[in-house]
């Protein structure tokens, strides 16, 4: 399998697990020192540990389904960059689009295979069903 597709194959993995709340699955997807953030938000995570209860410990998590798409893969040795488009479905508002946006990703191989080191997530749209707290941009 090349390096392209072992990453389309990790998002999807990931956004299954996430969609699925199968935490550990979601965590696999990470390097140990992985970090999250939604841009100009609260929404921040560095570590496995604080990633698990970022993202599955929140009262308020929405569920639904994590559409991506258009992906633009770049591959350097052991790290690649990655692009492409989210879109959230909210299944308890019968399927409406609830958020639109861009995801900006660091990957790097492991022995276990391709892994997310930094995801950084531009929200271009989202409703006021889905938490996001602004701050201000740095």
């Amino acid at each position: 399998m090349s390096d392209r597709d072992e990453i389309l194959e990790l998002s999807a993995r990931y956004m299954h697990a996430l969609d699925l709340d199968d935490r550990e699955a979601w965590l696999s997807c990470w390097t140990e020192d992985g970090y999250f953030e939604r841009y100009r938000s609260t929404n921040r995570a560095r570590g496995i540990e604080e990633l698990g209860r970022r993202i599955f410990d929140k009262p308020e998590r929405p569920h639904g389904f994590h559409i991506t798409s258009d992906f633009a893969v770049t591959v350097d040795g052991d790290t690649a960059t990655v692009q492409c488009y989210l879109l959230f479905l909210n299944e308890q508002k019968r399927c409406e689009v609830s958020m639109f946006g861009i995801y900006r990703d660091r990957l790097r191989r492991t022995p276990g295979g391709w892994r997310y080191a930094e995801r950084i997530f531009e929200p271009k749209y989202i409703l006021e069903s889905i938490p996001n707290v602004m701050v201000d941009a740095p």
